[in-house]
């Protein structure tokens, strides 16, 4: 009865993140590519080699394969086989954005990805790495919560690892965005991710404003 009660409390709990959190994410995207097309400025980048740098901080703790199946959560334009390309990395690919303008961006410039229109916390196919770059940026309420939750959906989807990154509360003030996105306490961030008892690493050194956890599953 304890852990029907549990499961019961923790399906509303994510309910209410999809209906209050999920929307405000594609609403702010949806304008963003409407006013910038397919700039980097829609994905809230100030470059691509910001973009980049966090693309290898994201695998650089890892050697994917060519069978490896990679989810890239909030892909965006799919600009992460861009960086596949650049690197000589090859995987499967499946790119998952809640913005449908960005998802037919992303299929008009590789027409060879796989992508779709989709919410992490919807999905249900395991794969072996789950990434996500830029996903958790936006601004608001219970956003550790959310966070917290994010990362055991993606541990659940994912058989041998998973990587994120996010905006850091030590960043120069000159480095920092407007109020819209959240700029996340890395200690903070720190003790959440050791609670879902996997192997992890913080990396903290690429750019002045942004860090990457990476788990380990395998």
């Amino acid at each position: 009865m304890m852990v029907y009660r549990l499961r019961s409390l923790i399906f509303k709990i994510r309910a209410w993140i999809y209906r209050h959190y999920t929307p405000k994410i594609r609403r702010y995207y949806d304008k963003a590519i409407a006013r910038h097309g397919d700039s980097i400025s829609s994905l809230g980048w100030k470059s691509h080699y910001s973009q980049f740098t966090r693309f290898s901080a994201l695998f650089s703790q890892w050697t994917i394969e060519p069978t490896d199946h990679v989810l890239d959560v909030g892909c965006g334009f799919g600009d992460l086989l861009e960086y596949f390309s650049d690197e000589s990395i090859h995987a499967q690919y499946t790119g998952i954005d809640i913005s449908a303008p960005m998802i037919e961006t992303a299929r008009s410039t590789h027409p060879n990805g796989q992508f779709r229109v989709g919410d992490l916390f919807h999905e249900s196919q395991p794969v072996d790495y789950v990434v996500a770059s830029g996903a958790f940026s936006l601004h608001t309420r219970d956003q550790y919560y959310y966070l917290d939750a994010a990362i055991a959906k993606m541990l659940k989807l994912a058989k041998k690892g998973v990587s994120f990154n996010l905006l850091s509360h030590h960043a120069p003030t000159k480095d920092r965005a407007d109020d819209l996105f959240f700029y996340y306490d890395p200690s903070k961030v720190a003790k959440i991710v050791a609670r879902h008892r996997a192997k992890w690493v913080m990396l903290h050194h690429y750019l002045p404003n942004d860090f990457t956890v990476v788990l380990y599953k395998a």
